[in-house]
């Protein structure tokens, strides 16, 4: 498949997208980023046929219905696991594999907040104001965006009694002391 029919076939998703510019994670040029995000076929196909080679950018939270839970690296794939040990593991989901890490995709119809290492080193919720590179966009760095499953995402159990993941900031210096410490 092309991008433009990537593109196209997460916009029949509900998955608003946009461009962005190639090989990299900024919007196109002159563009409004994520707020251009649409699901409307004949934008989409003025977009793609201007740059066939634009990476696709997915506005996250509401506005498709997702949020991403983005485990960057090796610290990142530690500090799920001890969060995982300490309070279950999270559902089997849609993941795609990123340049370094992996993308879990959870479905959600509330506004979620993007955050940078709130939960834990390594994790970052990409949520109301953000957005991800999906498959087949390419990484700064190089590697090629793939799915690593065909699920669907699947709805985010609730962590520590929380009302969404952001809210779990005590598991932070838990989390940072065990990868100090070297537990998985």
């Amino acid at each position: 498949m092309t991008a433009l029919a990537d593109a196209l076939d997460y916009a029949a998703r509900g998955w608003a997208v946009f461009p962005l510019q190639p090989g990299l994670k900024e919007p196109r040029k002159g563009s409004r980023g994520f707020y251009d995000a649409t699901t409307n076929p004949a934008t989409i196909r003025r977009w793609w046929r201007a740059d066939p080679t634009y990476n696709i950018g997915i506005r996250t939270g509401i506005a498709s219905g997702v949020w991403i839970l983005d485990v960057d690296g090796a610290l990142g794939a530690i500090a799920l696991a001890v969060l995982e040990a300490r309070h279950g593991r999270l559902p089997s989901t849609l993941t795609s594999v990123t340049g370094g890490g992996c993308h879990l995709w959870f479905s959600t119809n509330r506004p979620i907040p993007s955050s940078a290492g709130r939960i834990a080193t390594g994790l970052d919720v990409r949520g109301e104001g953000g957005y991800v590179l999906a498959p087949p966009s390419v990484h700064p760095d190089g590697p090629v965006y793939t799915w690593r499953n065909a699920r669907s995402p699947t709805p985010a159990p609730k962590l520590v009694g929380s009302p969404h993941p952001s809210a779990v900031t005590a598991d932070r210096p838990i989390v940072n002391r065990a990868l100090a410490d070297g537990a998985p």
